[in-house]
């Protein structure tokens, strides 16, 4: 998913992602960490939500599955809030790809019933950050919505 939106960045030329990073080096480091957290912990335990394994045909332990994830990804989500609470973006105090992925992520928390209600920061993300002139073009149909969007659930 990283590398999806990384992609797409550079090739719609948005000035705003010339440095989706950051300038400072230590904005760099955050912003790559937050990048991977959110890519490999974050976007893997909506694997639970997106598709239960075959093996749990129970409705009780396929809910039980769900509501676990949720409980898993609410709380790794945290920690972006708590991050949240002392800078304007993930990496410090300028946006990076980890900020609109995480607007992403969000999105879909939001769309699976992740309940973040007592997470105060990120709950103005989608809010702060989708007013953005940009993200309003971005998330046109065709735009970056369409490329990071729910994988829709397959048969079988």
């Amino acid at each position: 998913m990283a590398s999806a939106m990384l992609n797409y960045f550079s090739q719609t030329g948005h000035d705003m992602y010339s440095a989706p990073f950051g300038d400072t080096i230590e904005g760099k480091a955050r912003a790559w960490r937050w990048l991977a957290f959110l890519n490999a912990d974050v976007h893997k335990a909506f694997g639970q939500l997106f598709r239960t394994p075959p093996w749990a045909e129970d409705e009780t332990v396929k809910n039980a599955m769900q509501q676990a994830a949720r409980a898993q990804i609410a709380g790794m989500l945290k920690q972006a809030d708590d991050q949240l609470a002392n800078h304007a973006w993930l990496g410090g105090e300028e946006i990076s790809v980890a900020d609109i992925y995480l607007y992403v992520i969000l999105r879909w928390a939001n769309g699976l019933s992740v309940d973040l209600s007592q997470m105060k920061h990120l709950n103005e993300v989608p809010e702060t950050r989708g007013r953005r002139p940009r993200r309003a073009r971005d998330l046109r149909p065709g735009g970056i919505a369409a490329v990071m969007a729910v994988p829709s659930r397959r048969a079988g």
